[in-house]
């Protein structure tokens, strides 16, 4: 139904100059004792009262629109007029038998303008049956179809996770339609496989604008990469970047940056750095991710100390690593056994956040030396979280400090902190370790009371450890008994 509550007063205007009384007459039921008229300054409805009409009785005029009364007009509506009417926020039905009535007068025909108006109406609803019902009208109407009708379709069957029909529509546009495809066409439904999870189609649909003499762009390039990286032929991806000039596109910084991302993440950090090279010397800029993504490359593979002289390079440039750079080098560090590396590098940054903290009290093998990290993040105003406490908790328990461990397990319930699954799981491992299964069990009945709810590792932990105390005491009994 039409929204009452939601039109202003550009509709009164629009209504204004779209009904005019020589042109277009609405009368409405149940109203009898009002009539229009019309000054030359525009619509109003005297009352018996003579009152002239306000924005107030606009809207409870159009609340009951009356479209039998509609059919009654003498004169013709234009596309024009037909237009700006379902242009008004008018439901899906009322917009549709509108736009029938409009079709069926003597000697009118739907203009390309009032279809795009309709369709975007449907699209937006969903109405995607209905759609494809008006594009076989407009063929058989003879209407010239226009690529922004089309663009316009498969967005909204990108909003409606339909990549599928996007691409359909996008291989009828010449063959049904006779509208060619440019290539925004085929950059839209690109874009739309990509975020549609269907990168294995992307190549397809790429090879096919090819075919079609159709000239890709480098943004074109660029959504082909990921999809050929999102499902692991990184060759294939690079391999497209030397086939760009000869489609007369240069490679920007996404494109690089997707390249080195995936080579990246594939151990292939030789390659990286190369393209790393080749993008300066293009003139493309990278971003901090791109520096973030080499550098966890080499961390991966241990070569921590490049990484570092990576960080270096950055600032050299003018980058300003974030903290994802520090904690990703950080954790480098700690995992080689640099911890005072990490301290130091910890002191260089500007503005210290909780989870690098984490990040070193983590990497540290003494649990005394993450215990004075905890004093120097408080120190700095910072707030431990919950894996702050699950560090040092799972730190306390191997050196077999269980009291200590229930202690640092008090006073992050005193701060407020909720404990996880984490916290109670690794509080739980470590009694059933000392075969203290009564406090374990007293640890899930605490944990219960608070809102925990056991998962499949709580379980195991204690039926594996009640199956082993049960078989050590039938064991004792046997022994006793023979």
């Amino acid at each position: 139904m039409l929204k009452i509550s939601k039109l202003s007063t550009h509709v009164s205007k629009k209504l204004q100059s779209l009904f005019k009384t020589h042109c277009f007459a609405i009368y409405l039921a149940g109203v009898s004792s009002r009539n229009f008229s019309d000054d030359g300054h525009g619509i109003f409805l005297n009352d018996n009262n003579g009152l002239s009409e306000s924005e107030t009785e606009w809207e409870r005029l159009l609340k009951p629109f009356d479209l039998k009364e509609l059919r009654k007009s003498l004169n013709q509506i234009s596309p024009y007029q037909l237009c700006k009417l379902l242009e008004l926020p008018l439901d899906v039905p009322t917009s549709m038998e509108i736009f029938e009535w409009a079709g069926a007068q003597k000697g009118y025909c739907h203009s390309f303008d009032v279809y795009y108006v309709l369709i975007d109406k449907l699209g937006a609803a969903g109405e995607f049956k209905v759609i494809d019902r008006l594009l076989v009208q407009m063929k058989e109407e003879g209407i010239v179809f226009k690529e922004t009708l089309f663009l316009m379709i498969m967005k909204y069957y990108g909003r409606a996770s339909l990549p599928g029909q996007a691409t359909r529509l996008l291989l009828d546009m010449r063959g049904i339609y006779s509208c060619d495809p440019t290539f925004r066409s085929y950059n839209v439904v690109l874009d739309i496989l990509v975020a549609g999870n269907c990168p294995k189609v992307a190549p397809n649909v790429f090879y096919d604008m090819l075919s079609k003499g159709v000239s890709p762009t480098a943004y074109t390039f660029g959504v082909v990469m990921k999809a050929l990286c999102m499902v692991g032929e990184v060759d294939s991806a690079c391999s497209l970047l030397r086939d760009m000039t000869k489609h007369g596109c240069v490679p920007n910084s996404v494109v690089y940056q997707t390249l080195i991302h995936a080579l990246s993440k594939n151990n292939r950090v030789n390659e990286a750095l190369k393209l790393l090279d080749e993008m300066f010397l293009m003139g493309c800029t990278p971003d901090v991710q791109t520096f973030n993504d080499v550098i966890h490359g080499l961390c991966k593979l241990n070569r921590i100390h490049e990484a570092a002289k990576l960080v270096d390079r950055m600032l050299h440039r003018g980058f300003a690593p974030d903290n994802i750079t520090y904690g990703v080098l950080m954790h480098g560090l700690c995992r080689i056994g640099k911890v005072d590396e990490a301290r130091a590098l910890l002191n260089k940054v500007p503005a210290p956040n909780v989870v690098l903290f984490n990040t070193l009290i983590n990497g540290v093998g003494k649990v005394h030396n993450a215990l004075e990290f905890l004093r120097d993040m408080i120190h700095q105003g910072l707030k431990p979280d919950i894996v702050t406490y699950n560090t040092l908790i799972n730190g306390l328990c191997k050196m077999r400090h269980l009291q200590e461990a229930w202690n640092l397990f008090d006073r992050l319930q005193l701060e407020g902190i909720c404990p996880d699954a984490i916290t109670y799981n690794t509080l739980i491992c470590w009694q059933c370790k000392e075969d203290m299964l009564d406090n374990a069990y007293l640890i899930l009945h605490k944990g219960v009371e608070n809102g925990f709810i056991p998962n499949n590792v709580t379980w195991y932990l204690l039926v594996s450890n009640f199956v082993k105390e049960s078989a050590k005491e039938s064991q004792t009994l046997s022994s006793d008994l023979f």
